[in-house]
């Protein structure tokens, strides 16, 4: 097959309700467990993804207590 590559088998243990979690959370997303846990490992793994969330970290912590503060003000 065109653009397949070789894919390395892990073995991974789950307590009951966390793989149960994980099927349903694959399921919702129309997704094989498979593929959720790696779309999961590939979200963790990014670096464009991790330096977004750094910034967007760094935003909240600067600004998080006026932005709360203007959501909760009364609108005029």
């Amino acid at each position: 097959m065109v653009g397949m590559s070789a894919k390395t088998q892990l073995n991974v243990r789950l307590d009951p309700d966390l793989a149960t979690a994980a099927r349903q959370a694959a399921d919702l997303r129309h997704l094989s467990l498979q593929e959720y846990i790696e779309q999961l490992v590939r979200d963790d793994t990014d670096p464009v993804k991790a330096a977004f969330m750094d910034s967007a970290q760094q935003v909240v912590d600067e600004l998080g207590t006026f932005i709360e503060e203007r959501a909760s003000a009364p609108s005029h």
